[in-house]
């Protein structure tokens, strides 16, 4: 079996074709996000599908692949959304209206708590997420942080930059092509 000197030369090597990569990368880290779904997700045949089906849209997808510095925060991401998904097809299906704020803040916490190797995963995220932002236009920065972190409407914080609204929508259209760009595979 073929050997890979990191992590990020076995994305390399699925990005070309791979498949004797794929598999090894798919042993490697199956366990790990099985782990991350099990803190969202109780049932175990549901986990194992998110978790299957993440990696086939990895495998089918691999040509286009992006390049990452950490294939532990690529698969938390890919996994996360997977769950949260998941999470929200099972509230459509049962009638119940939850925010996705409310579902991405309970991922994320739970995510964190108590277990260093989630905590890690948790704070390389969030240090991405920190680079994206700190590269941002202050004034788009401010925006976005208003819209999405502080949760006000387009009209509120066109109102409190006095800025119009039209002008709102795109510093935060600017602010979420930087996030696609920087993690182009939530997109999958």
């Amino acid at each position: 079996m073929k050997t890979y000197a990191n992590d990020i030369d076995m994305l390399q090597a699925i990005r070309g074709g791979d498949y004797k990569a794929f598999a090894c990368f798919f042993r490697t880290y199956s366990p790990r996000m099985r782990n991350i779904a099990k803190r969202f997700i109780s049932d175990e045949n549901l986990i194992d599908d998110i978790v299957q089906t993440c990696f086939l849209n990895l495998w089918e997808k691999h040509t286009k692949l992006p390049k990452v510095e950490s294939p532990r925060t690529f698969l938390f991401a890919i996994v996360r959304n997977g769950c949260l998904n998941e999470l929200r097809r099972i509230n459509k299906e049962q009638g119940k209206i939850v925010s996705v704020t409310e579902v991405d803040d309970n991922i994320c916490t739970v995510d964190a708590a108590d277990h260093p190797e989630r905590e890690l995963l948790y704070n390389e995220l969030n240090g991405e997420i920190e680079d994206v932002m700190e590269n941002l236009p202050p004034r788009t920065r401010e925006v976005f942080t208003l819209s999405r972190f502080y949760g006000l409407k387009n009209r509120e914080i066109a109102e409190r930059e006095q800025i119009s609204i039209k002008v709102v929508e795109r510093h935060i259209q600017k602010a979420l092509k930087a996030f696609h760009n920087h993690f182009p595979r939530l997109a999958m």
